[in-house]
């Protein structure tokens, strides 16, 4: 088979295996979201009884986020956009959430329970950016699929040859 077909990486019956780079599937992030969402489950866990002494209140809403999270992580997979979509709309609530709780640890005084929340924003923020390019991804047909060299250019001379 030629290195350019898109065929070239599969089985010898015509069965389409998806182009994989270093044991990533080629413009899916599912992987990365997955690994951030456990991370800070496993922070949020952890955390949760040294909310108990100052901010009872937050601790059901750090377990049951924590438990999400860890749903989520084991549903994420390359062919279910559903499951992308509630990743980016978890990693949406948890950036607000997350900001609000650094607000007011910021205005508690309490200077290292506000760096801790922002540095878990902030994996959200990513976490909602990965999250947002698997989806435009599978928007528009890519998973798994290499990128072309030339693509746009053959595009655009092809708009030019049908426009006269």
């Amino acid at each position: 088979m030629t290195e350019g077909n898109d065929m070239d990486n599969g089985l010898s019956d015509g069965t389409y295996l998806p182009r994989m780079l270093k044991g990533h599937i080629a413009h899916y992030y599912g992987d990365f979201v997955r690994r951030i969402f456990l991370g800070v489950a496993i922070v949020l866990l952890l955390s949760a009884p040294f909310l108990a002494d100052t901010a009872l209140a937050l601790v059901p809403f750090v377990i049951i986020g924590a438990v999400a999270l860890i749903l989520l992580s084991a549903l994420t997979n390359p062919k279910n956009k559903t499951i992308m979509i509630a990743d980016a709309v978890a990693s949406l609530v948890g950036i607000v959430a997350l900001e609000m709780t650094a607000l007011a640890a910021y205005r508690g005084g309490a200077i290292l329970a506000m760096i801790g929340f922002e540095i878990l924003a902030l994996a959200f923020v990513y976490a909602l950016y990965l999250s947002l390019k698997t989806l435009r991804a599978m928007e528009l047909g890519q998973i798994g699929k290499r990128d072309v060299p030339g693509e746009f250019l053959e595009e655009k001379r092809r708009q030019a040859h049908d426009h006269f």
